[in-house]
């Protein structure tokens, strides 16, 4: 299976490769050509012998790419690879659709590890009250997704515009969880300290500086691994002091 992105920064980054190899392995398939990521001219004339071609994510200049490929003959799959455990179970219905191949084990997999996950993080995550802070480039139904599973109060997300024109923000949370769009960067600490969280989880620019127990939004996304990972890494950042160590070396005026 060929895989298209316009960078391969994000996808190359931690283990989201190693997780999408692990998926397509599950169904009998494997990565192919990365197009165009460290190609040979070679490597595009017979892209066109591998099955299918998936999107790394579906970002416009993705949805761009395939519209162009699929013109020149390469048939593109109707779901980019999967965030989280959600769009993993999806994604794998949706191959088993297109191929008529049986995905029954390797769903069953997912599941399993996905509930074993959500068991051994529950002790620790249950009943914390949440906030998130992040941009709308940051996809994180899945983050949503796994903290509430395994029994965390999500309280307000907040989403920030980056750059003039920013990229479409889509959620399936907008009823149950509280969304906030019309909050200032510098407003941020006084909406904390009204939120009152137990862990502020946000992008690493935004969340940062914060004077409470925070966490990052992981590069790390892809398929239900992802999440399995999240909820492990939240629950080291909840047994951990609040503050860094290396916060209190700041003298007065700063680093």
């Amino acid at each position: 299976m060929n895989i298209v992105d316009d960078t391969f920064m994000w996808f190359c980054r931690g283990r989201n490769e190693l997780w999408a190899r692990e998926l397509l392995c599950s169904v009998g398939s494997g990565i192919g050509i990365k197009l165009f990521e460290d190609c040979t001219t070679q490597d595009i004339r017979t892209c066109r012998r591998n099955r299918l071609t998936v999107l790394a994510d579906d970002s416009g200049v993705n949805l761009r790419m395939a519209t162009s490929l699929e013109s020149k003959g390469l048939r593109i799959f109707g779901k980019p690879l999967p965030k989280g455990y959600s769009e993993t179970i999806g994604w794998l219905k949706a191959y088993s659709s297109t191929t008529e191949k049986d995905v029954s084990s390797a769903l069953e997999k997912v599941e399993a590890e996905y509930a074993s996950a959500v068991a051994k993080s529950r002790g620790i995550i249950e009943g914390i009250r949440v906030m998130i802070i992040a941009t709308r480039t940051f996809r994180i139904d899945w983050i949503i997704e796994c903290l509430l599973d395994a029994g965390a109060s999500v309280e307000e997300v907040c989403i920030f515009r980056v750059g003039p024109g920013g990229s479409d923000f889509n959620t399936r949370f907008s009823e149950k969880v509280r969304f906030r769009w019309d909050l200032n960067v510098p407003d941020i600490t006084t909406e904390v300290e009204n939120v009152d969280p137990d862990i502020v989880i946000g992008s690493p620019n935004l969340v940062s500086r914060l004077k409470c127990r925070v966490a990052h939004i992981p590069q790390e996304s892809l398929t239900h691994k992802a999440s399995a990972a999240f909820l492990e890494y939240v629950c080291s950042m909840l047994i951990v002091p609040p503050e860094s160590g290396w916060k209190s070396w700041r003298s007065p005026h700063g680093l």
